[in-house]
């Protein structure tokens, strides 16, 4: 099936595998009130990464035929709602806790 790509391949976003963030959140679970001190949010561990990083990624994993199921079609309230999302996050709190 085609999978379209409402996006810019420039868009740069933050991500975390689903077994990390869960691992992340299981970790913090256990931490103790005074190891978080004053902090009330903690942005956690992620990869800042290109759409087209992950485009490059897919073809190296799974092929030029998989990659062309990809079809850019733009989509500007997808688009303006996906580089709203931060991509530059500190991740030294988290990392060592």
């Amino acid at each position: 099936l085609p999978a379209k790509l409402p996006v810019d391949r420039e868009t740069i976003v933050w991500l975390a595998s689903p077994a990390n963030a869960v691992k992340s959140f299981v970790h913090a679970s256990g931490l103790s009130r005074a190891a978080l001190g004053d902090w009330t949010d903690i942005n956690l561990p992620g990869l800042r990464i290109s759409i087209d990083e992950m485009l490059a990624g897919l073809d190296s994993v799974a092929g030029s035929d998989v990659l062309a199921r990809v079809i850019p079609e733009a989509d500007p309230i997808a688009a303006r709602i996906v580089k709203s999302w931060p991509c530059d996050l500190d991740t030294q709190t988290a990392d060592e806790l």
